[in-house]
């Protein structure tokens, strides 16, 4: 028997240890939780520093900010809803970013990794808790603008969010299950997603805060609870797929 046969006996035999196919999704996503831990589900002790440090001081050092901005002039009205449903995103590319960038830093790490656990798997579960930590840092954020006096509608507020986030978040995961060339959903997407909410602020005469306003927050609703089934579905066909071994 191969080494490299061998190998993969051994990630399957500790992917699918405890593991049964009747399980519920949300459990075999525990018990890869468990087999892993947290030391193991991110590259090293920045990545998992800088995931919990964002939620607790960077998104309220944010809504400091806003705050400061709206008493800076009180002719000024901080487009709140809008930023949150482009800025968002920005917010979980930027923990998606910085695994590109360890990755790219070490190397050596990924094979490691590959020794004992399904990188395609253990993706999936990362960027699943990457996007729940990122919807705990808005609502951080939603709140502490309240308090310090940034008037966001809770329920709208969350809503445009939470739309904006899995909007972005379900496309990323499409353009990683389905296209080979990484350079497209590492730098591609993200990029774009840039340039239209630049361009989109910078083109004169167009009242974006205004749009954002305008549409129901029902109709948020629907697109966030839409967004999230699909990017949920991604998550499982990642889970699921324990034949792939590439490079995620």
């Amino acid at each position: 028997m191969t080494n490299e046969h061998r190998n993969e006996q051994e990630i399957q035999t500790i992917v699918r240890k405890g593991m049964s196919d009747n399980d519920r999704f949300y459990r075999r996503l525990f018990k890869l939780y468990q087999m892993i831990g947290f030391r193991h589900l991110f590259y090293d002790g920045r990545e998992a520093m800088f995931l919990v440090l964002s939620v607790l001081l960077f998104m309220p050092l944010v809504a400091v900010l806003f705050a400061l901005m709206q008493e800076a002039s009180a002719t000024y009205t901080v487009p709140t809803l809008s930023l949150l449903f482009m800025g968002t995103p920005f917010y979980f590319y930027a923990h998606m970013l910085l695994f590109v960038v360890l990755k790219m830093e070490q190397p050596g790490i990924e094979v490691e990794q590959a020794t004992h656990f399904n990188l395609v798997q253990l993706t999936a579960l990362r960027t699943l808790v990457i996007a729940v930590s990122s919807l705990i840092g808005i609502t951080f954020f939603v709140a502490f603008a309240n308090v310090l006096g940034v008037h966001i509608p809770v329920l709208q507020g969350l809503a445009v969010a939470c739309s904006g986030l899995f909007l972005f978040a379900s496309i990323y995961l499409t353009l990683m299950t389905t296209i080979q060339k990484k350079w497209l959903w590492h730098w591609g997407f993200p990029t774009l997603w840039i340039t239209m909410t630049i361009g989109l602020y910078l083109v004169p005469g167009v009242p974006l805060e205004g749009i954002v306003q305008m549409i129901p927050t029902g109709v948020y609703t629907v697109l966030a609870i839409a967004a999230f089934s699909y990017f949920y579905s991604q998550i499982q066909i990642l889970f699921d797929d324990t034949k792939q071994k590439g490079e995620v």
